[in-house]
């Protein structure tokens, strides 16, 4: 294996340095991007545990009728 001079072991560094750069500048948005996700699933988990208990309370009501018709349970 041939060994690197200085000036390309620096290049090298400098390259590095700059995709790191760039990785550390989208930081935020990655934040950002992960806080509406967060959102977007409370908000959908807040949204299905509303339907379920819809649901319960319009099986109850059924059964509740049908009791009060007559019917079967």
């Amino acid at each position: 294996m041939a060994k690197k001079t200085m000036k390309e072991t620096m290049k090298d560094m400098k390259n590095e340095n700059e995709v790191l750069r760039k990785q550390l500048a989208s930081i935020p948005a990655l934040e950002q991007h992960l806080a509406k996700m967060q959102l977007t699933q409370r908000l959908l988990e807040q949204h299905a545990n509303a339907v379920m208990a819809a649901s319960q309370n319009l099986l109850r009501d059924i059964e509740a009728l049908n009791k009060a018709a007559g019917g079967q349970e």
